[in-house]
């Protein structure tokens, strides 16, 4: 529970007894809810399938000791007796019991513990693993050691036994405590392998699992068991592993040592200080909480309790937040907030409702900053128990008056995985004065049997009825002449609206084999992870989640949680709210009924039993149903009563609803439908996105850093330029120096950009001389804005606002608005109208559906479709590498010795090692190379030597050669450029001429050669103008050598300008670099311009940043879409394509270089300058040599700054900070300024150097590098060097400090990495990105000798819950609990505070 929960206060009274409890006067648990025992039975039938099915696959080899009564069900045994009867691997030992008290002590030693902290540890009862599968070693296996760590295991000389365990779980989804409850078996498994003295037959494994309902309707234990033929014991065995989850122990072991060495002993110490200590333990009331049995909600209370309750209303905390006026109260308020709140005096809901939203306490939060002006007014509703609106408020994305409005509720039980019961209501209108609207009624389907067959009975009634209501109201508006049909369909939470899309993958296959083809449609509206959605949004603009508007607009009485029926009791419509009286259907906290009904159904049997009632089963289903109708009509209510209560703030379009299965482009081939498909939907997903932006408030924004605040605006002579003050809080938006497509916005005008312009012109202004339907569209569209500088030190800003199409309107709107466009404004990303997948969709018509084109099973099955066959279309070499890229990858373009002599000239010009010269030899010869190059290996020095030896050898057989260098940003292509540059010019015998082409919104950067036979020039690409044109005649010049460097996005320009059609034979050589950057949709402009027998060199390295995407791929589909780099080496060819891996890492030293080989780079790359440390001048200076008093010192810091440490973590205690950390920043700035003071400007271990100190351009430059995933924290490190280095020029120190994505590509001497993340609430929220294993490369691969991650304790321990984040979250994972395998612990001491810290350093 702790793990799901972290409340120290339930973890310290459920160490006690109840009896113990009321001897105390501590409070005792209150009884669970009614009927919860349904539950725990459904459990035990489950764990009895379960094991019945391993008995009947396994047979004799199944181990256990049967039952008395008869019914040969395994019941508990010891351990030694059952694993004592193993004779044959693999063997199955079910409810095994092993006792630690012998050797708890042992234990808690073995991991760390001290003497008197052991005997603080209470004693733990019997551990039964449900399933200990005895078998084989494997090469992959690891043994899990009784101090908790892993090591692995060597096969040739392994002989002992593995000991896999597999705890069976009735669920669906495993959850944290699931896995942390595996590894605790498996730590104590081990000791007491020890302690038995089998530990030279026996180890256990970290491969365990959880047997939950992760597969239904798809195991493949169920298959191998059904089939005819029988198959052998370690092919059950696979099939049991592939229906299993993996529990994760490399995460979990350490959640487990950190709950016995930090968890458990913080909260016995505080518990135990005083008689009374469990009242000073932490307690936060949030939707975790709805299980807990100190929760203390009347509404569920029996008699005995309820008096309980109301004698000691302090000891159950929701009573008591009520009474105390708790900050949990406030809804969405999580813990790291409320703490901030209470350092800053204010210390509960009386105190925030009297706060300014200017309070300072607001601006030290990322949660308090965006919900400043709520929190006040959320609560007062709790104080007042009145509801109010935000009358200001713009809703961008409920519709004013869709003709078809529909309500739908979803329940869903995570343990079986199925939906229990959905209900949907809906009325039609056509908005014709004096005809009555159309009601449909409310339905409900209950799935009354814990199966997928009658799962799909209720989801195919929800369906029919849907597309029925559809159907009739396209009749009733056809009547109307009111075509075409326009509707919302509103959930109340995104959650009930997720789990109806995993229904739908759940019976896929049924949904597009039904009849009724509108009702197929829908699988479009409701699509499943494996299914792309239709390409008008991520999720379709008809759908609509309720609570995200109620979040945001209305402030009701409703205490910690936001949920359906508290909002609907005080704000509805209609005479009266829709109440759910019968608290045995409403669970509180939450918006769903509770478990136990459902399963009361499930049960099968005829009569319910409720305490002294007992109610027939028929009658439950009906209240059940009556439940979810009550669910419907109350979502309903609220929809009715916003769009009243806003009715002319209502800014979404009224979508139109077609119920037609999406087809995809055509002309094209199979494939290129989907990728079409996924352009123009990534395209939509971001307009809807940006309309939803448009509509929120500055301050909002501005805490999400998608702001910049503006005011006194003054004309900076520059013709439509101004320049502005920026407000304090948005000096780190994320907005940067000439972005263009930008909206306008105004202080208090919440959606302002999605107003048409004439309703800000008041009817006394002059008329408009120009075209005047341009003021009948929306400001954002009308006015253009363009950040033209921003500098964040000294907060101005110049914006350039203009109409490209029309001149005089920017000075008519600002002379005449009735708004103020000068002062109290902001500026936000708008819309963009770039729609790059009308370029994708021509130049996949120009591919057309050539004979090569065979469908990619994946690409049907996203779009739902069986594969069409491929056409006739003459086959293109873009054609080739996307259908047929083995072959290309494995033909010969010239001969085997001029590609050998072409890598010997880059070879000798640029120094290259054996692994780059190979690479250039593949690429010199073959159609297509992949050249993988990990960060420090030298691959812009192999691409410039490639090009160097390529030009080199066409000079000297006087041939033609045209080479195209294209990347997805300009720094990519300018990196390779100037190295291509300076090597050429400094060589005679190479003469060339060297283009490189900018869009028209960039400015070009210069580069120059000194010599003659060189010549190169830089510019906008632009059809009229004679640069472009000077290119393009050099292209079509058949003597000449002509390197062109773009964009990914202008290269396809060369081929249609040149050759009347966007793919056309321009180039011999075409280079895509950072190419993991690069998606496949952008990549083919550049391969559009392939010639016949050309090469084609894909350089990058996909553990680096991927594409940024708008939404997630189809499942099964991510390498379709994702970068070529992926797509390439993961697309199903004939063959497999290997890359040419760059191999000698020469920027960083050897631990660095080690870290690297353990997330995914090979085993074979090698640091080339492994003894690379820094170099100090001088000693450490400490509080008594100089350390300055203002500053955060530990007696850790000498050890960081010792050059033999070079991979280290600094963990420091710290639970409330959010995307901001100012006690962090404070470390980073000290850290800094000790190395300022003793580093010199050279490193060790790369040869003969003079050391020196180093000047501020060196320093900042190259020794230092701080990186960061959060602007905020970013703006708060800048802040603090600044201070500390006053006479160092600003830009030099904010050159030093970026975040990751602006770090790639760059090194530095040291780089320290500050997360500053510690509530755990806003790392919940954002563990997928904090933990990305991409984001953790780019950061520590940067550092040459020192990399130093810097992070609170909370991040450190968490493990995230999502599936998806957990598959690369062992990057910075195993970085702290594993690479970094030393530990000190001391104090972090600023003034009179005084933190504990932990500082772990590899060794």
């Amino acid at each position: 529970m702790f793990l799901r929960t972290k409340c120290d206060r339930e973890l310290y009274l459920s160490l006690h007894e109840d009896s113990e409890l009321d001897a105390h006067g501590m409070p005792v648990p209150l009884q669970a809810r009614p009927g919860i025992g349904v539950l725990q039975t459904a459990g035990r039938d489950f764990e009895d399938e379960r094991n019945d099915q391993l008995i009947q696959a396994f047979g004799n080899l199944v181990i256990y000791q049967p039952d008395r009564a008869g019914t040969n069900k395994p019941v508990k045994a010891p351990l030694a007796t059952l694993l004592g009867k193993v004779t044959a691997l693999p063997s199955i030992i079910l409810q095994a019991k092993f006792e630690p008290s012998s050797f708890q002590n042992g234990v808690m030693a073995n991991i760390g513990l001290q003497p008197a902290q052991v005997a603080q540890v209470p004693p733990i009862a019997g551990l039964i693993p449900d399933i200990i599968v005895a078998r084989q070693a494997r090469a992959d296996d690891e043994e899990v050691c009784p101090n908790g760590s892993r090591k692995p295991i060597d096969l040739v000389s392994e002989t002992r036994c593995a000991l896999s365990i597999i705890d069976v779980k009735h669920t669906s989804e495993a959850n944290p405590s699931y896995s942390a409850e595996v590894a605790l078996y498996a730590l104590f498994l081990s000791n007491w392998i020890a302690d038995q003295g089998l530990q030279n037959s026996y180890f256990v494994t970290t491969h365990s699992y959880l047997w939950t309902r992760f597969k239904q309707g798809q195991s493949a234990l169920d298959g191998l068991m059904s089939g005819a033929a029988p198959a052998t014991p370690n092919q059950y065995l696979d099939a049991l592993i592939a229906d299993s989850e993996d529990a994760n122990l490399r995460f979990y072991l350490p959640t487990v040592l950190h709950f016995f060495r930090e968890d458990l002993l913080r909260v016995i110490t505080v518990g135990d200080a005083l008689p009374n200590g469990w009242v000073n333990l932490e307690w936060h009331v949030d939707g975790r909480c709805s299980a807990c049995d100190w929760l203390g909600h009347e509404k569920w209370a029996n008699a005995k309790d309820k008096a309980r309750i109301s004698a000691q209303p302090t000891h159950y905390c929701y009573p008591a937040a009520k009474l105390t006026g708790h900050l949990s109260q406030i809804a969405g308020m999580t813990r790291g907030a409320r703490k901030t709140l209470q350092i800053n005096a204010i210390q509960d809901t009386a105190g925030a409702a009297a706060a300014p939203s200017a309070h300072p306490a607001f601006q030290e939060h990322s949660h308090l900053k965006k919900e400043r002006s709520r929190i006040p007014a959320r609560a007062n509703a709790l104080i007042s128990a009145t509801t109010t609106v935000d009358n200001s408020a713009v809703l961008a994305s409920l519709a004013p008056a869709p003709q078809l409005h529909v309500s739908i509720a979803v329940n869903f039980d995570p343990s079986a995985g199925l939906l229990t019961g959905l209900s949907v209501l809906g009325r039609a209108t056509a908005y014709v004065s004096g005809q009555s609207p159309r009601q449909f009624a409310p339905k409900c389907f209950v799935v009354d049997q814990k199966s997928l067959a009658d799962e799909w009975v209720a989801l195919e009634g929800l369906l029919s009825t849907l597309s029925d209501m559809v159907d009739q109201s396209e009749t009733f508006v056809r009547a109307a002449g009111k075509t075409p049909l326009t509707a919302q369909i509103a959930f109340w939470e995104q959650r009930q609206f997720e789990e109806l899309c995993a229904a739908m993958g759940r019976h896929l296959p049924r949904v597009l084999s039904l009849t009724n083809r509108k009702t197929k449609a829908l699988a479009w509206l409701f699509p499943a992870d494996e299914l792309i959605e239709k390409p008008d949004g991520a999720v379709s603009p008809c759908i609509v989640f309720i609570d995200e508007i109620v979040r945001r607009v209305v402030f009701a009485p409703t205490p910690h949680v936001i949920t359906l029926f508290d909002t609907a009791e005080t704000y509805y419509s209609g005479p009266g709210p829709v109440r759910l009286g019968d608290a045995y259907y409403r669970e509180f906290l939450t918006n769903g009924i509770p478990r136990e009904r459902i399963y009361e159904i499930w049960s099968n049997v005829t009569i319910i039993k409720r305490g002294s009632v007992t109610v027939p089963r028929n009658t439950v289903i009906q209240e059940f149903g009556n439940a979810l109708e009550k669910q419907c009509r109350a979502l309903n209510s609220v929809v009715e009563r916003l769009r009243t209560d806003f009715k002319g703030q209502l800014k979404a379009n009224a979508p139109k609803l077609t119920l037609s299965i999406p087809q995809g482009s055509r002309d094209v081939a199979f494939d290129s439908k989907l990728w079409i498909w996924w352009e123009e939907l990534q395209y939509q997903t971001r307009k809807l996105e940006s309309h939803q932006r448009l509509a929120l408030d500055a301050e909002a924004l501005e805490a999400s850093y998608e702001a910049v605040r503006l005011t006194n605006g003054q004309p900076t002579g520059t013709p439509n330029e101004y320049i502005y003050d920026v407000l304090p809080g948005s000096t780190e938006a994320k907005l940067d120096d000439n972005e263009g497509y930008l909206a306008l916005g105004k202080e208090g005008f919440p959606g302002l950009p999605l107003q048409r312009c004439r309703d800000l012109i008041p009817v006394t202004a002059p008329p408009y001389s120009g075209q005047g339907d341009i003021l009948l569209t929306p400001l954002w569209s009308a006015l253009s804005v363009t950040l033209v500088s921003f500098d964040r030190g000294t907060r101005k800003a110049v914006l350039k606002l203009s109409n490209w199409r029309e001149a005089a309107f920017a000075p008519y709107l600002l002379a005449n608005s009735t708004v103020d466009l000068l002062n109290d404004i902001f500026i936000t990303k708008g819309q963009g109208a770039f729609k790059w997948y009308e370029t994708v969709k021509k130049i996949f018509v120009a591919v057309g559906n050539p004979s090569i084109a065979v469908a990619d099973r994946n690409a049907a099955a996203a779009m739902g479709a069986s594969a069409a066959r491929p056409g006739t279309a003459a086959i293109t070499p873009l054609a080739r590498i996307l259908w047929e890229a083995d072959t290309v990858h494995a033909t010969s373009v010239v001969a085997s010795p001029q590609a050998a002599s072409v890598a010997a000239y880059a070879k000798a010009k640029h120094n290259l090692n054996t692994s780059q010269t190979d690479a250039v030899a593949h690429a010199a010869e073959k159609g297509l190379t992949i050249i993988w190059g990990p960060p420090g290996t030298g691959k812009t020095q192999t691409l410039a030597g490639c090009i160097h030896g390529l030009v080199h050898d066409a000079a000297q057989r006087s041939q033609p050669l045209k080479v195209l260098v294209a990347g997805p940003t300009y720094k990519a292509v300018e990196e390779i450029i100037g190295r291509v540059v300076e090597a050429l010019d400094a060589d005679s015998t190479c003469p060339a001429e060297v283009f490189v082409g900018y869009s028209s919104s960039q400015t070009p950067k210069p580069f120059a050669a000194a010599n003659p036979h060189l010549r190169v020039e830089s510019f906008n690409l632009s059809q009229s103008n004679k640069e472009t044109q000077d290119c393009l005649a050099r292209l079509a010049n058949t003597e000449s050598v002509t390197i062109v460097a773009t964009s990914t996005m202008q290269a396809f320009k060369l081929a249609d300008w040149g050759f009347g059609s966007c793919v056309g034979p321009v180039f011999d050589v075409v280079i895509v670099d950072e190419s993991s950057q690069v998606q496949v949709t952008t990549a083919i402009s550049p391969l559009a311009t392939l010639k016949e027998d050309a090469r084609l060199i894909i350089a990058g390295d996909h553990l680096q940043m991927p594409p940024i995407m708008a939404l997630e791929p189809p499942k099964g589909a991510e390498y379709l879409v994702g970068s070529i780099q992926k797509y390439l080496l993961e697309r199903p060819f004939g063959n497999q394509i290997t890359p040419c891996p760059l191999e000698e890492n020469y920027r960083s030293a050897e631990d660095i270089a080690a870290y690297a080989r353990t997330i995914g780079y090979r085993a074979t790359l090698q640091a080339a300058n492994p003894a690379t440390a820094l170099h100090l001048l001088a000693a450490p200076p400490t509080p008594a040599s100089g350390f300055p008093g203002g500053m955060p010192w530990s007696p850790l810091w000498p050890n960081i700054l010792a050059p033999e440490n070079k991979v280290l973590t600094l963990l420091h205690d710290d639970d409330l900070s959010s995307q901001s950390n100012s006690f962090e920043a404070k470390i980073v700035a000290a850290l800094t300024w000790c190395l300022r003071q003793t580093v010199s400007d050279e490193l060790d271990g790369r040869g003969p150097v003079t050391h020196a100190v180093p000047q501020p351009d060196q320093f900042w430059g190259r020794c230092i590098g701080i990186v960061t995933p959060h602007r905020a924290q970013r703006a708060l490190v800048i802040r603090e060097l600044r201070a500390i280095f006053p006479s160092d020029p600003p830009d030099l120190i904010d050159s030093a400090v970026d975040t990751v994505e602006k770090f790639q590509g760059g090194q530095r001497h040291t780089i320290i990495v500050t997360f500053g993340v510690g509530d755990a609430d806003v790392i919940m929220g954002e563990e997928a990105f904090l933990m990305q294993l991409e984001r953790t490369n780019v950061a520590i691969s940067r550092a040459m000798a020192k990399c130093l991650v810097v992070m609170p304790m909370t991040l450190a321990g968490h493990v995230p819950q999502d599936k998806k984040a957990l598959e690369t979250a062992h990057a910075i994972k195993d970085y702290v609990d594993e690479f970094c395998n030393q530990e000190i612990s001391d104090q972090i001491s600023l003034g009179s505070t005084s933190r504990q810290a932990k500082l772990r350093y590899h060794r």
